[in-house]
């Protein structure tokens, strides 16, 4: 039996239903629900996308993610297709699941933008750090450590505010503590001597500095 939809009077030959209606309506019904403009936190330095998770970097995961956080939508799947940074518009593809059936559609959508910074960025920009690594030797030495530090510095998310250099070293000044002790973990030939410095007190728990001095 042939079945017609009371809004638009397409019938079951021409389209797909959803209970009574046919699924375009169903889709117009939906994307009349859905917001037009959405804000979406990305850090102004380093570009990275504030989702589910905090501050990710930039990747069409991260928007989707960011989206879905935006619009409130149970029972759907929000998938980010690509955006024009010069309009400012997404192009989502979004699933929508009903009692009856699920349907799928393309929506675009206007993007703002907050200008602000992300945890990491602004603890950088204030030259924040919570170790001091005290690296002493000779250059060849000192630049063969470095090789295999730095990277695991870079893979742990942790960032070096300040270097200085000393006359037979260097001082560096380094955001991540615990990633620090980490790195000396993983490579027990090296023995630092470890002190600690009071920065601090937070909600009644004292804050220290780790020093670590090392010769190589």
């Amino acid at each position: 039996m042939i079945k017609y939809c009371p809004t638009c009077n397409r019938s079951s030959d021409e389209a797909r239903f959803i209970g009574e209606f046919c699924e375009f309506c169903i889709i117009d019904k939906i994307k009349a629900t859905l917001p037009k403009v959405i804000k979406i936190r990305r850090c102004k330095v380093c570009g990275s996308i504030r989702d589910s998770k905090g501050f990710t970097e930039y990747s069409d995961e991260a928007m989707s993610d960011a989206i879905s956080q935006q619009f409130h939508m149970p029972n759907s799947k929000i998938r980010f297709k690509g955006l024009d940074e010069s309009k400012k518009i997404a192009e989502l593809h979004i699933s929508y699941e009903l009692s009856e059936g699920g349907v799928g559609f393309n929506y675009p959508i206007s993007i703002k933008f907050t200008k602000e910074m992300c945890p990491s960025c602004y603890r950088r920009s204030a030259g924040y750090y919570e170790a001091i690594l005290q690296l002493r030797g000779s250059d060849r030495n000192v630049a063969k450590f470095l090789d295999s530090f730095n990277p695991f510095l870079i893979r742990g998310n942790a960032f070096v505010s300040k270097t200085e250099e000393m006359g037979n070293g260097i001082d560096m000044y380094i955001s991540d503590k615990k990633l620090v002790s980490g790195y000396f973990a993983l490579h027990k030939i090296l023995k630092p001597k470890v002190s600690y410095k009071l920065y601090g007190v937070k909600k009644g728990k004292k804050l220290y500095r780790h020093i670590y001095s090392l010769t190589v």
